[in-house]
């Protein structure tokens, strides 16, 4: 009963508070379950997958939900065994996001044991801290944005917090191959070169770049100032999607870049 009591009380969480400028948007844990539901019983991919959920709550508070520390996590599991390290990278790099992994670990981290333990982590900072009026969480929704017989895109879009100035939004892109090995974008490109080219001129044009202006003139923090790819890089059924998160290339409060490549123009 108490797990019920949960659920229905973190369904009701809505994750999509984030700044619009985050161009993130999160669901509520019901839209989560009502959407592992649909998966569940047919999956528009050549990679079978289930949705997975994990929460938890901090059950010394009495408050409103969205006033309580909590975690809600919707991820797929793969089922195929080929996809094992596809499984553990998911799994571990969630718990890294959390701030108790290793995404390298060559074991597959139980996400509910990590969702507990940030829950006993606040627990113990509020016995210690009982004035605080802090309330840690985090939430994260996981969409399959590209499939076909070889691969598959996903993206992770999470919400947290867990003290200081403020919490954090991230976008994480994952791309498998058929036996769970995460592809790169040399595995995805012919053309780095050229293709780096053309997201560079985008960046450009978006962010108002002058020609020949440097981009830590721009406010941008690129390594010896010269534009690289972001570390995400995901797809979907016509285009490269291209996504610097906050902190990656400028302070917090410039917020997320996206970018899209159509296919069409590397072609």
């Amino acid at each position: 009963m108490r797990r019920l009591v949960l659920l229905f009380s973190i369904s009701t969480l809505l994750i999509s508070s984030c700044n619009n400028q985050t161009e993130t948007k999160l669901e509520t844990v019901t839209e989560v379950k009502q959407e592992q539901k649909l998966e569940t019983i047919k999956v528009a991919t050549e990679f079978d997958y289930e949705m997975k959920t994990v929460l938890a709550k901090d059950e010394n508070c009495k408050a409103e939900p969205i006033e309580c520390s909590h975690v809600a996590i919707a991820y797929p599991l793969f089922l195929n065994q080929n996809m094992s390290n596809a499984n553990r990278l998911i799994t571990n790099s969630i718990s890294d996001m959390l701030g108790y992994g290793d995404v390298e670990s060559a074991q597959q981290t139980d996400l509910q044991i990590i969702a507990n333990k940030l829950i006993a982590d606040f627990q113990s900072f509020k016995k210690e801290f009982p004035d605080t009026e802090q309330v840690w969480s985090f939430r994260l929704k996981t969409r399959i944005a590209y499939s076909d017989e070889d691969k598959i895109s996903l993206v992770f879009a999470s919400q947290s917090y867990t003290g200081g100035a403020h919490g954090a939004v991230n976008q994480v892109y994952f791309n498998f191959d058929k036996d769970g090995q995460l592809l790169k974008i040399e595995d995805l490109v012919s053309d780095v070169n050229s293709f780096k080219a053309i997201a560079e001129q985008k960046f450009r044009h978006k962010k108002n770049i002058k020609e020949g202006q440097s981009y830590s003139d721009a406010g941008f923090d690129f390594a010896n100032d010269e534009f690289r790819l972001p570390a995400n890089v995901g797809l979907t059924d016509d285009a490269f999607i291209l996504y610097y998160n906050q902190y990656e290339i400028a302070p917090y409060s410039s917020g997320p870049t996206l970018l899209i490549i159509k296919f069409d123009e590397i072609e």
